[in-house]
């Protein structure tokens, strides 16, 4: 249904008419691979961008989310989840780019886009000073008594995490069948972290086997079949900067 003629104003509604035609067809070829069932009705729709179910950011966030959510306490712990919700700090917002770049990628998959928009943008990781404490400063930790014995507990998960490497998710998770026996005859901790999604071992120092002896009895401990009294994560930071 081309226009005859061989002017200006012809060959440009010709023109128009091939990029009609291309578009139509790109449509139709994005919905019969998503497998979505479509008319001249909706290709029109997509092509005035008047469609209800048009793609949008919102909506692969979202859509990645609820995916997520379903693999909860599977391939995704809950707190991971969290961080593809939430935002802040410098830092924070470079895992955040490199979530929201998964979100894309995955979008891509769908065929949703054809090429990946952010090809030149570059977010680089602010560099940051690794403090340490010195064995100084973990004694006088160790020696203090606080009034509240609360403050007493954390101070002890605290020395416990010292001598033992753990992060907070593996303190928490922590039970007596994690305690075993190394080939060298004494205790070890053998353990799967989640964050890597490794096994490792770590042996148990004196000072790490007094705090596990002394927290064995303890009512939270016994009822969670665990070896700390570990609050939950929020709880725990706010004790530990009191």
């Amino acid at each position: 249904m081309r226009v005859r003629g061989n002017t200006l104003e012809v060959d440009t509604i010709n023109t128009q008419l091939e990029g009609l035609k291309i578009k139509v067809i790109q449509i139709a070829n994005q919905l019969s691979l998503l497998g979505k069932p479509f008319n001249v009705h909706t290709i029109r729709k997509r092509l005035e961008g008047n469609e209800a179910s048009q793609i949008s950011l919102i909506r692969v966030c979202a859509e990645q989310i609820r995916e997520m959510e379903k693999l909860k306490g599977k391939t995704y712990a809950p707190a991971t989840i969290i961080k593809y919700k939430f935002d802040n700090s410098t830092t924070t917002c470079y895992k955040h780019y490199q979530r929201f770049s998964r979100m894309i990628r995955n979008a891509m998959h769908k065929g949703y886009l054809e090429k990946y928009p952010f090809e030149n943008y570059k977010i680089r990781m602010p560099k940051k000073r690794i403090q340490y404490l010195t064995q100084e400063e973990i004694d006088r930790i160790q020696h203090r008594e606080y009034k509240v014995e609360r403050l007493n507990v954390i101070r002890d998960i605290f020395i416990f995490c010292c001598y033992t490497g753990l992060a907070y998710a593996e303190v928490e998770a922590l039970c007596p069948d994690n305690v075993t026996t190394g080939m060298d005859g004494e205790p070890w901790l053998s353990i799967h972290r989640k964050k890597t999604d490794k096994h490792y071992q770590v042996p148990l120092f004196p000072i790490a086997l007094k705090l596990l002896e002394k927290y064995k009895n303890h009512p939270r401990c016994l009822k969670k079949d665990r070896c700390l009294p570990v609050p939950s994560n929020v709880k725990y930071n706010a004790y530990l900067t009191a």
